[in-house]
């Protein structure tokens, strides 16, 4: 796997997948109580479970991915440093607060709702700022591998899902949306390692096409 050069750089990718578990966690633990749980299970419990996955852990990990994959073994800037600790600590804050968001608006109703778009609008400008990012920096690459386009690629399938999310209208649309956006994340974030297998298979067989080299 690549190495990340630049020590702080490589902290914030630890600490982007150390917030992933956290949230990991979160997405276990009510799985295992909706599982748990009978009767008509309550809403605000499913969604948590459901956002805890698909716009918590899975992709704070495909960001997670993406910096450490552009990063690299690259000389990199005191601005590029800046940009990814900013990046960091906004997509943990505001993945975090969205996914509370709707345990609170789903238990409690009424003005909370309220949050749902707010923390939304955050996550959906968060995850675009990440793909913006990937896509910029897949330009810089001296050399572009299977994994640099699929992790842009996972992030742009992020942003879009999470802007369709947004766009879903009425509260009672958001279960559904959620159900769309786990589905398309997942994938996406499955693709993150098949294209690292890819990348090994286009070391190990040159002519296998794996890697695009920039004369």
């Amino acid at each position: 796997m690549v190495h990340v050069r630049n020590r702080q750089v490589w902290n914030q990718v630890r600490i982007l997948f150390m917030g992933s578990a956290v949230l990991f966690l979160i997405n276990i633990y009510f799985g295992f109580d909706n599982a748990l749980t009978t009767g008509l299970l309550p809403r605000a419990q499913g969604l948590v479970h459901l956002h805890a996955g698909s716009i918590g852990w899975i992709t704070l990990s495909l960001i997670g991915l993406a910096i450490w994959i552009f990063s690299g073994e690259r000389e990199l800037s005191d601005r590029y440093v800046s940009r990814v600790r900013t990046l960091t600590y906004a997509a943990i804050g505001i993945f975090g607060a969205y996914i509370v968001s709707f345990g609170i608006a789903y238990s409690r109703g009424g003005s909370y709702f309220a949050l749902l778009p707010i923390f939304g609008t955050g996550a959906m400008l968060t995850i675009w700022v990440a793909a913006i990012y990937a896509l910029t920096e897949l330009r810089r690459q001296p050399v572009t591998t299977t994994m640099h386009i699929l992790a842009a690629a996972g992030l742009l399938v992020a942003a879009g899902i999470i802007e369709g999310l947004i766009a879903s209208g009425p509260a009672e649309r958001w279960t559904r949306a959620g159900l769309l956006q786990t589905l398309f994340l997942t994938t996406a974030a499955l693709l993150v390692p098949f294209g690292f297998l890819l990348g090994l298979v286009g070391e190990l067989v040159p002519f296998s096409g794996c890697s695009l080299r920039r004369g």
